[in-house]
């Protein structure tokens, strides 16, 4: 049977499932008990208001097969902006995109880097929210912030049609050397790339030799720099340590 909702069904259909939901969902999970619940209990409300809001956003986007398990759900950016677009109260959308953007970052910071960089903001926001800190339409509008950083980052690295891995670099190249002229930094990147790509065997984490030898290699590699953009030794050792670290996190043997 056909599942997908058209398009212009589906602000009719979406309006529809929001009072089917109001009628359904338990009384503890109301909005306005969330906004009364111990922030211990948040995690649990979070996580009914969460599975309910992914059967609604799957019925607005026209998904034709709807999955009933919340483990299948691609978790992504796309769907973010899904909640963030959906008729769902204001509170609702700030405790999903929460609860979804901590889901988010948990499944990919080791994938990607660029979900690395909004950890710790996330988590920032996460303790403002439990302690109260924070009204629900301050939480969705950083909330939105932080959706409106990935999805410009994602799109730049699309545009320099550059790996997940190779976009780490550049990222960590333009904070620290100020270049205006992204290509000069895409042609740091392939140097930086072909510099260490014999090294990155399986399992070199685990071989001094290719460690003490990737090392040297982003070392003399980031004194040249030094010199040539003229940065001091603590700007020179925090460059070059950023980006040792991250090879050592995410370069692929």
């Amino acid at each position: 049977s056909q599942c997908g909702l058209s398009f212009s069904r589906s602000r009719v259909c979406l309006q529809r499932d929001v009072q089917l939901l109001d009628a359904s969902i338990p009384a503890e999970c109301s909005a306005s008990n969330i906004a009364e619940a111990s922030r211990d209990d948040a995690r649990h409300v979070m996580e009914k208001y969460f599975k309910k809001t992914i059967e609604i956003i799957h019925q607005e986007i026209g998904i034709q097969e709807i999955e009933k398990s919340l483990p299948q759900v691609t978790l992504n950016v796309d769907y973010l902006i899904k909640i963030q677009k959906s008729n769902l109260i204001l509170e609702e959308k700030a405790v999903n995109m929460l609860f979804a953007l901590e889901k988010l970052v948990l499944i990919h910071q080791r994938q990607n880097p660029i979900y690395k960089t909004i950890a710790d903001q996330l988590e920032e926001l996460v303790r403002r929210w439990k302690e109260r800190e924070i009204e629900y339409k301050e939480l969705f509008n950083e909330e939105s912030k932080i959706i409106g950083f990935i999805e410009e980052k994602e799109q730049e690295r699309e545009k320099l049609k550059f790996s997940q891995f190779e976009f780490g670099i550049f990222s960590i190249l333009e904070i620290h050397l100020k270049e205006e002229k992204k290509s000069k930094l895409g042609e740091f990147v392939g140097e930086i790339v072909n510099m260490i790509k014999e090294d990155l065997i399986e399992n070199w984490r685990e071989n001094p030799t290719l460690r003490q030898n990737i090392e040297r290699k982003l070392r003399d590699f980031a004194l040249d720099l030094k010199k040539d953009y003229k940065l001091t030794y603590d700007e020179f050792d925090i460059f070059h340590k950023e980006l040792a670290s991250f090879i050592n996190d995410y370069a692929e043997g």
